[in-house]
């Protein structure tokens, strides 16, 4: 069985381990504390075929834990849809670029439906798209192979970042772990840590969503995502205390110079201007505001 993998050539365009900056933000490789909502891609009969999806989003919604502190649940169904899944899955790259260019939507915006295919990937409403591509301004997201794809190279990625890997699924385990197979890759999941010679953990969207697997078991395609947030700009005039955060060519006042530097230590981020002439200047106040 197929649980929604497609198998294509990578793109000379591509980028490879190494291309973009790497930082080891989790040096330790284990990412088992920070991985997100368990959900699942069947439930009730209902197979979605989109692992793909699932699992990348189980990349940056793992990254984003680490890194700034709380959860995100981005819809799956969004992004299934906007890549175009079909009945025969998809692949890496088409899920990836889908994420860069259509952006994310919060779940709770946009949560799954289970009574069908025909409704789980109907044609997404237009104010969502819209919603998607405002998430561009709020992340930068990329994405590179891991290559080789060895136990070498995937330990090392791990210290980056969770991995979207490709694998056989699923032969009856032993002693809790799954045994080496030559069987067709065919599902896609997110690899979370390597204890050393020993054994893999990955995170499934299946029951028993933490699994081990063999230290030689076949694992290939891997697949790493980056993903940082996009500063927000902030203005203020010289000699007054307002604070405005600047969105396009609006400048949105806070609820002031206080608020601000109870979220920052200082004003080194924010740049003083003689006046306001060049912004139109938002009659609506944000009371509150996420970093």
């Amino acid at each position: 069985m197929n649980y929604g993998l497609q198998i294509k050539s990578k793109r000379p365009t591509d980028y490879f381990l190494g291309a973009l900056n790497e930082t080891e933000i989790n040096p330790s490789g284990d990412w088992l504390s920070y991985t997100p909502i368990k959900e699942y891609q069947n439930q009730d009969g209902l197979e979605l075929m989109n692992c793909v999806t699932m699992s990348a989003l189980n990349c940056l919604e793992t990254l984003h834990n680490r890194l700034y502190g709380f959860e995100m649940n981005w819809s799956d169904r969004f992004t299934s849809k906007a890549s175009n899944t079909t009945t025969r899955g998809n692949w890496m790259t088409i899920v990836g670029d889908s994420i860069r260019h259509d952006g994310l939507v919060l779940e709770e915006d946009y949560p799954s439906d289970w009574t069908s295919w025909e409704n789980y990937y109907q044609d997404i409403p237009q104010e969502l798209k819209d919603k998607g591509l405002a998430s561009l301004k709020q992340y930068k997201i990329n994405y590179e192979w891991v290559i080789p794809t060895n136990q070498a190279t995937l330990e090392y990625a791990l210290k980056i970042s969770p991995i979207q890997v490709s694998v056989h699924a699923w032969e009856n385990p032993v002693n809790g772990i799954y045994q080496r197979t030559g069987k067709a890759l065919n599902h896609a999941v997110t690899l979370i840590k390597a204890v050393h010679e020993e054994y893999w953990v990955i995170f499934d969207h299946y029951d028993a969503t933490i699994k081990k697997l063999a230290w030689d078991y076949i694992i290939n395609h891997g697949f790493k995502y980056s993903l940082e947030k996009i500063n927000m700009k902030f203005i203020k005039e010289k000699g007054k205390s307002a604070v405005y955060l600047i969105k396009g060519d609006t400048a949105y006042p806070i609820s002031g110079g206080v608020d601000y530097l109870n979220l920052e230590e200082d004003w080194s981020s924010v740049k003083e201007l003689d006046n306001l002439d060049s912004y139109t200047v938002s009659t609506k106040k944000l009371f509150t505001f996420i970093r």
